[in-house]
């Protein structure tokens, strides 16, 4: 599927955004993990580039991508199988820790059957990730205090709202809490709250993976009370993600 479609310039630059990304609003580490961690790439990378090697992603080189795509193939696979049932079919013993194993070449029919094995049309690249942040500017900064304060008061709900002036970074923390006197009523309303929570979980599975790589994440929690949802991330894109959140539910016939 990858050789058929070639290098795709747009993936490249969604990881080269990511990783910029993840670089520049990197969080602190202890200075000796952090120390640890650095001192082995200062031996792979030249030293004014040991920090940021392994995330600035600069050009974009279809001809490599190519390169090792030809070497992705049936007959260099290796396959790994550990399991006690193999333990009286081993014949070799590893020099230090003294572990049990055999080496096996694979079947040439194998080898052909796989080269053979033909395309899944059910299988496809990804899509562009809708999640991916390319703002980082800061909102304007006003004094609200330490104590979150209630912006919007009317019959059907409270907004409470507070600025970080401490961290200074563009993220946001979105939390919905849906109150109901139904679950207190009987267990199958209770049950079915829980259920409600399950189903939004699942329709929000195939977003899930884009949100996370694009530093988004989110929680469904179910109680006596009713729903909450609990969105953070960088605030540039983390209304598209509570958009769907919400917008699934509202649109559902099971809802």
């Amino acid at each position: 599927m990858v050789r058929s479609a070639g290098p795709q310039q747009w993936v490249w630059e969604e990881l080269r955004s990511i990783e910029a990304m993840n670089f520049r609003f990197k969080d602190q580490q202890p200075p000796e993990i952090y120390t640890c961690n650095l001192t082995p790439k200062m031996l792979l990378y030249p030293l004014e580039d040991v920090l940021s090697a392994e995330h600035i992603i600069s050009e974009f080189k279809p001809e490599e991508i190519i390169n090792l795509l030809t070497h992705l193939v049936p007959e260099k696979v290796r396959i790994t199988v550990v399991a006690k049932e193999n333990s009286t079919k081993v014949n070799l013993v590893e020099e230090f820790f003294k572990i049990h194993y055999s080496i096996e070449q694979i079947e040439p029919e194998l080898i052909t059957k796989w080269k053979n094995c033909g395309f899944d049309e059910g299988l496809q690249l990804p899509t562009r990730n809708e999640f991916i942040p390319t703002v980082f500017d800061l909102k304007p900064r006003q004094d609200w205090g330490i104590i979150p304060e209630l912006i919007v008061n009317n019959e059907i709900s409270h907004v409470f709202f507070l600025q970080d002036n401490e961290f200074m970074l563009p993220k946001a923390t979105v939390r919905v809490e849906i109150f109901s006197p139904l679950p207190l009523q009987n267990p199958k309303n209770q049950g079915m709250i829980g259920l409600l929570k399950r189903t939004l979980e699942d329709s929000l599975s195939e977003f899930s993976y884009n949100a996370h790589v694009a530093g988004l994440k989110y929680t469904v929690l179910d109680s006596v009370y009713g729903l909450e949802v609990l969105i953070s991330g960088y605030d540039h894109k983390l209304g598209v993600l509570l958009e769907k959140k919400l917008g699934t539910r509202a649109t559902s016939k099971t809802c």
